[in-house]
């Protein structure tokens, strides 16, 4: 089970299917976000990547969000400090992500199963 959260207007709602993730959520009419006639999957999945600079690295959600993998051994490249920038995201030149979702897995939606084997 999956909760996605616009991180502009607060509107959330959940799923069962990842594949379907960007087109669950509908924000109401005059919340400030993306109102335009589009497939909002297609737009964020078209994003030509390669960004630059964060537009605001002092509080920028994607880094905030990344900072709960700081303590982990395998973390790659991570520090704290401002945002590095490189990512995608609402705001960044040249990216084609019109909302700022925030997507969870609920705790014990998921079931793991141990491989066997080498």
């Amino acid at each position: 089970m999956l909760l996605i959260e616009c991180q502009n207007c607060r509107t959330s709602a959940f799923t069962e299917d990842p594949g379907i993730t960007l087109g669950t959520l509908a924000c109401p009419p005059g919340s400030g976000c993306c109102e335009q006639d589009h497939d909002h999957d297609a737009a964020a999945n078209a994003c030509p990547g390669g960004h630059g600079a964060c537009p605001s690295p002092d509080n920028c959600p994607v880094w905030l969000g990344m900072q709960p993998h700081l303590e982990n051994s395998n973390a790659r490249d991570l520090s704290a400090g401002p945002c590095k920038g490189g990512h995608c995201g609402l705001g960044v030149k040249n990216c084609s992500v019109c909302r700022p979702l925030k997507i969870t897995v609920i705790p014990g939606s998921v079931s793991v199963q141990r491989s066997i084997g080498g």
